[in-house]
C-alpha cells in the first residue's frame, strides 16, 4: 500500500483545457510518457477529436 497516493499532499487537479478544477466538475486522470494530467468530461471531445476543435 506504500504505492498509493496521499490525498491532501499534492495541488488540486484542474483540467488541461479549461481549467476547472475538481470540485467544479468531475475529472478523468490521464498518464502520457510518464506524466500525468486531468481533463473534463466537458473538454474530452476537444482531445479526442482536435480537428473540431476550431468549430
Amino acid at each position: 500500500m506504500s504505492d498509493q497516493k496521499q490525498k491532501g499532499t499534492s495541488e488540486p487537479l484542474t483540467c488541461m483545457l479549461c481549467g476547472m478544477g475538481e470540485d467544479e466538475r468531475p475529472l478523468l486522470t490521464l498518464r502520457y510518457q510518464g506524466g500525468e494530467t486531468a481533463i473534463c468530461p466537458r473538454c474530452l471531445p476537444r482531445l479526442i477529436h482536435p480537428e473540431r476543435a476550431h468549430s
